[in-house]
């Protein structure tokens, strides 16, 4: 898990030109802030064991260049408080992190270059895109959502399981307590649990229809018989807006990222000019 961790952080920064030997320019990035080199080591498997498309890797490299136009740069200490958050969260000494790197074919110093492109895209992206206007959600349009899409609290039901021997209670015995909507009294029920709507199996969802107090199972065992009682079931009910407010904001700003983020990412691609001399490789997709 720490390793994959690491890998999904480092997946989206630039890969550095020193770790991979030169075996192919496929692309030129020219950008006002610099340029850049793509090769084609740099679209095959990397730290995190996947590939990119040039188009991904063109624009990792466009947005920390951008980031040098918007002047924004991960100093030292900024650089040292992040790695050292990065290893308490993966309880990771500063050896396992260099260990990490060494193994897929990083120094630790490339690592912290690769650490620092990441900050810097991330703080790209919250003054680009998470910034935007258009991430801004009133209330007015929180509420038009909510009437679209209502929040509901699921109904519950609270059951427990108890044992019933075939000595105690044979088959014919139980049947006819069952029929009558009796329950055997000196049954030990265990700890009561409590299911929504959603966690009750397809064959179980006739437990919504079942009374209280009511038996609803009956499962046979090798010397006796598993009942499951209905304790208490509650109904499901609509969630005030206030309640939901800013759960509903979230999912609408969520939604509206991936537009923002593919409108800066168009811009960027129309302001920098890319040579590419690969045939077979293209910006598209």
């Amino acid at each position: 898990m720490k390793l994959k961790f690491l890998a999904v952080l480092f997946f989206t920064c630039p890969v550095l030109a020193e770790k991979v030997p030169v075996d192919g320019i496929v692309a030129q990035v020219f950008h006002p802030e610099g340029n850049e080199i793509i090769l084609i080591s740099d679209l095959m498997a990397g730290i995190d064991g996947q590939s990119k498309s040039l188009r991904d890797a063109v624009i990792e490299r466009l947005t920390v260049l951008d980031a040098k136009k918007y002047k924004i740069q991960v100093t030292e200490e900024e650089l040292d408080r992040f790695l050292a958050q990065l290893l308490k969260q993966n309880s990771w000494s500063r050896n396992d992190f260099i260990m990490f790197l060494d193994e897929q074919g990083y120094s630790y110093e490339e690592g912290r270059e690769l650490l620092r492109s990441k900050q810097m895209m991330n703080q790209v992206l919250d003054y680009r895109v998470r910034s935007d206007k258009r991430m801004i959600v009133n209330r007015e349009e929180a509420f038009a959502y909510y009437k679209k899409n209502p929040a509901v609290e699921e109904a519950t039901f609270t059951l427990a399981i108890a044992y019933a021997p075939f000595t105690t209670y044979p088959a014919e015995k139980l049947d006819q307590m069952l029929a009558k909507k009796k329950v055997p009294q000196d049954l030990v029920w265990d700890e009561p649990f409590t299911l929504k709507t959603s966690e009750l199996a397809e064959d179980r969802q006739f437990i919504a229809d079942r009374e209280t107090g009511e038996i609803v199972l009956v499962d046979k065992l090798e010397d006796g018989y598993e009942l499951t009682k209905l304790i208490e079931k509650t109904p499901a009910k609509e969630i005030p807006f206030d309640g939901v407010y800013h759960e509903i904001v979230s999912k609408i700003r969520q939604e509206r990222f991936m537009t923002v983020l593919e409108d800066y990412q168009k811009e960027l691609l129309e302001k920098a000019h890319v040579k590419i001399y690969h045939e077979g490789f293209t910006l598209e997709g």
